[in-house]
């Protein structure tokens, strides 16, 4: 199985526009990297798994996210395309997603995680 990796703040904060799943993983401190986060965070948390809490948190997050996505907002896609409304791969303003991810709360949110506002976070 693969492993999951930190997020690496350094570059992340420099990046304007991310997925809407990666925006998720990037609130649970995971670095996004879709050949081995989308493997493990899909898949159906075992009882006892020491990343069964962080897979199902990542699901609900993802779930609620993707509910909030539409052309008048709290979460604009960035891109349309069939599907967009309901799909992980919509791209969103990370500083947006970070503004709105603080609203609903999602607690906690790692230190690194960008304040919000209108430009990349920082």
């Amino acid at each position: 199985m693969a492993r999951i990796q930190r997020a690496d703040w350094a570059t992340w904060k420099h990046i304007p526009t991310v997925d809407l799943w990666q925006a998720v993983a990037l609130s649970l401190e995971i670095e996004p990297h879709p050949d081995r986060v989308l493997e493990v965070l899909r898949s159906e948390p075992m009882r006892g798994d020491v990343g069964a809490a962080s897979i199902r948190e990542f699901q609900r997050r993802l779930r609620i996210a993707q509910a909030n996505v539409s052309m008048t907002g709290p979460l604009v896609p960035e891109l349309l395309f069939q599907g967009v409304f309901d799909s992980p791969f919509a791209a969103v303003s990370f500083a947006k997603f970070a503004t709105w991810a603080r609203s609903i709360p999602f607690d906690p949110l790692p230190e690194w995680f960008p304040a919000g506002g209108e430009g990349a976070g920082g």
